[in-house]
């Protein structure tokens, strides 16, 4: 679709979540394929509105979606912060790591080694404001498990 159109559509699906979201969730199993292959393949902008979408329904992710999906989702979020120049989508990826630790925390626990990792190998870079906090978030939401890996 036109990325106009498809950034206006996740927007939206974004948007509701607040007011409309119960109304919506009966539809969030079809709706996350569209929403992890936007996270995928769309424009740097509606990646970033994509990521924020995603996180305005970590609650749902919680408790409907397996660790297959978040972590899916969650590996698609690290890998558009691990390439360089992608401004706004990676700070919005940043931000929807971070609901998705403190919201969906159980559902990511099992996902926790690859995305420790994956957040402090992007210090290689330029660390960003939002990777700090990000970081931040990660390692309070899994404080335990952070320490018992031993990945951090």
């Amino acid at each position: 679709p036109d990325s106009l159109h498809q950034e206006a559509a996740v927007l939206v699906l974004g948007a509701i979540a607040e007011g409309a979201g119960e109304a919506i969730e009966g539809h969030l199993g079809a709706v996350m394929p569209f929403l992890r292959d936007t996270l995928r393949d769309g424009t740097l902008l509606t990646k970033a509105t994509a990521a924020w979408t995603v996180s305005r329904y970590a609650g749902w992710m919680r408790r409907n979606a397996g660790i297959g999906v978040v972590g899916e989702i969650v590996g698609i979020l690290v890998s558009t912060v691990a390439v360089p120049g992608n401004g706004k989508a990676s700070k919005a990826a940043f931000t929807a790591i971070s609901v998705l630790a403190e919201q969906a925390r159980d559902v990511l626990l099992p996902a926790l080694p690859s995305l420790a990792n994956a957040l402090v190998s992007h210090v290689e870079g330029d660390p960003s404001l939002a990777w700090y906090d990000c970081v931040q978030t990660v390692s309070v939401s899994m404080d335990g498990p952070f320490g018992e890996t031993g990945v951090v």
